[in-house]
């Protein structure tokens, strides 16, 4: 599941010309919604996780968020699905987050 993220937000940063996405910005949500985040991917799957897993999914999220923070200054923040990214980043809430970014994981 862990490299299913990795994959999937690698390919919301891939290249692109319009739009950036403001990496510190990616950064605090990622930090703050990993969880939800990965609870939304995995229900789109099929899959529950249970409240046990709350942590080990911190710390993957931890983990991971440095080298994509890092991917999204070395591009400039330019990301083809920056547009989408960005609206997700508006949500006020973690769900809501969550909820929008889960489309965008390829």
């Amino acid at each position: 599941m862990k490299w299913m993220m990795v994959v999937g937000l690698l390919g919301v940063f891939s290249f692109g010309c319009a739009e950036k996405v403001d990496c510190g910005q990616m950064e605090k949500k990622l930090s703050e919604c990993g969880v939800q985040l990965v609870r939304a991917v995995a229900k789109a799957q099929g899959k529950e996780l249970p409240a046990s897993a709350d942590s080990l999914i911190q710390g993957m999220m931890d983990s991971m968020t440095k080298p994509l923070v890092q991917q999204c200054k070395d591009e400039g923040g330019k990301f083809s699905d920056a547009k989408e990214f960005n609206a997700c980043l508006g949500k006020a809430s973690c769900d809501e987050f969550a909820a929008c970014m889960q489309p965008l994981m390829k």
